[in-house]
C-alpha cells in the first residue's frame, strides 16, 4: 500500500475525509494542515459546473475537446478556473484539479476523457 511508504519515512495521517488521507511529515513545530470544508463548497453549485486548473495539460486539452459536445446538446455548464491558491483552497472536492459537479454531486473529481465526460452526461443529466 502506498501509505506504507510515506509510514516508514515519518509521515503520519493528520486528516481524513472519506477514503482520502492528508499526511504530513512535520520538521519543526507548528501548525499542522488540514482538509478544508470542500462539502460545503460543493453545495453551492445547482446547474451542471467545471471547475478546473490548467495545472495538468490533459484537464486543458479536455476543455477544448469537450466543446463540440456542448453545442451538440446546448448545453451551457458554468466554468470555473481556479487560477490562485486560495481558490484552490476553495475547491469543491479535495482535488482542485478537475471537477465535474450537477445539482450539487460531484461526478467526478479527477481528470475524466472526453468520452467520460459523454457518459456521465448522458446517464446523470440527460436521461
Amino acid at each position: 500500500m502506498l501509505n506504507q511508504i510515506f509510514l516508514k519515512n515519518g509521515y503520519h495521517t493528520v486528516a481524513e475525509s472519506g477514503k482520502e488521507q492528508l499526511m504530513a511529515k512535520q520538521f519543526k513545530d507548528g501548525p499542522l494542515p488540514s482538509i478544508n470544508d470542500w462539502q460545503s463548497e460543493l453545495e453551492k453549485h445547482k446547474d451542471l459546473t467545471i471547475v478546473y486548473s490548467k495545472q495538468c495539460p490533459w484537464v486543458a486539452r479536455f476543455m477544448e475537446e469537450v466543446k463540440p459536445f456542448l453545442d451538440e446538446y446546448k448545453l451551457k455548464p458554468r466554468i470555473v478556473e481556479i487560477n490562485t491558491p486560495e481558490e484552490a483552497q476553495k475547491a469543491p472536492s479535495l482535488y482542485s484539479v478537475f471537477n465535474l459537479i450537477y445539482e450539487g454531486k460531484l461526478l467526478a473529481d479527477r481528470y475524466i476523457s472526453t468520452t467520460r465526460f459523454i457518459n456521465i452526461v448522458k446517464k446523470e443529466i440527460k436521461s
